[in-house]
């Protein structure tokens, strides 16, 4: 195996290869330059003993080129915190505009004596606190498909 693998490998390898060597089957990834020394290729390798009559007689070594798999992956994560940034930065956009809604409005309830205009004034405040309210639930949520509708009347009385 050393031949196989070179002496840096096999050396990586080592301890898998006792393992499976005492019986016990190993799996592992790997990540392995590329010859031309331009990035790695990922491999996924099963050690698994040949034992026969409860003695080890060596081990097969099933290798997988996982390169593409493994990159998908990598890349989807990249992909996934870029959009919880700008997730995060939308609801902090969002919550912003709704409070500056709110304050204008309650600058406006306060100039208006109470009456038709003023209580439509109001009621326009609480909507928007509403709104907020929603949305703040929607982006705590792990489900964003429903809101907790006790835990929003609850918060919103």
């Amino acid at each position: 195996m050393r031949s196989l693998l070179g002496s840096d490998l096999f050396e990586k390898n080592r301890p898998f290869i006792e393992g499976a060597l005492q019986g016990k089957p190993q799996t592992f990834e790997r990540a392995i330059p590329r010859p031309n020394g331009e990035g790695v290729r990922h491999s996924l390798a099963h050690y698994l003993p040949d034992i026969v009559e409860g003695e080890v007689r060596g081990f097969y070594a099933l290798v997988h080129d996982v390169t593409e798999i493994t990159e998908n992956r990598q890349q989807l994560a990249r992909s996934l915190k870029e959009r919880e940034v700008m997730l995060q930065e939308i609801h902090h956009r969002v919550k912003n505009n709704l409070q500056v809604v709110s304050s204008l409005l309650n600058l406006q309830v306060r100039r208006i004596a109470p009456g038709t205009a003023h209580d439509a004034l109001e009621d326009c405040q609480r909507r928007v606190t509403a709104i907020a309210l929603v949305h703040e639930q929607l982006y705590q949520a792990r489900d964003c498909s429903r809101v907790g509708f006790r835990e929003y009347i609850r918060t919103l009385v």
